[in-house]
C-alpha cells in the first residue's frame, strides 16, 4: 500500500485524520499528518519530515498531500519529492482530500 504523509498548517492535517478515520471506520496503516505552523521555517522540518516517509513507505512509495499550494507545507513537501517514490498533490479542501483516500 502506497503510503500518506498529510502536511498542512496547525491541527488541519490531525483533523484530517480524524475524518479519514471516520469514514472509513478505521485508520489505514500507513497514514500519518504533520504540523506546520506559521512560525515554523520549513527547512527545520525537512529531516522530520523524512523521518515519517522513511516509517510510511513499505515499498510501495509515498504520497505527500498538503493543504495550501505555495505555502509553507507545500514547500516542505517540494523538498521532500523522489519522483517514482515520493510525489505531492495539494488539496485544498476536505472534499478532494476524502475523494483522494477514497482511492485506498
Amino acid at each position: 500500500m502506497i503510503g500518506i504523509l498529510v502536511i498542512a498548517h496547525d491541527t488541519r492535517g490531525d483533523s484530517f485524520v480524524r475524518a479519514v478515520t471516520h469514514v472509513l471506520g478505521t485508520r489505514p496503516p500507513q497514514f500519518e499528518a504533520m504540523s506546520v505552523k506559521g512560525t515554523d521555517d520549513p527547512l527545520d522540518l525537512v529531516p522530520a519530515a523524512r523521518a515519517l516517509l522513511a516509517k510510511l513507505d513499505t515499498g510501495e512509495g509515498v504520497l505527500v498531500v498538503t493543504d495550501i499550494y505555495g505555502a509553507s507545507p507545500s514547500n516542505l513537501a517540494r523538498k521532500l519529492l523522489a519522483p517514482g517514490r515520493v510525489e505531492a498533490v495539494d488539496k485544498k479542501n476536505e472534499e478532494d482530500r476524502l475523494g483522494l483516500v477514497n482511492c485506498l
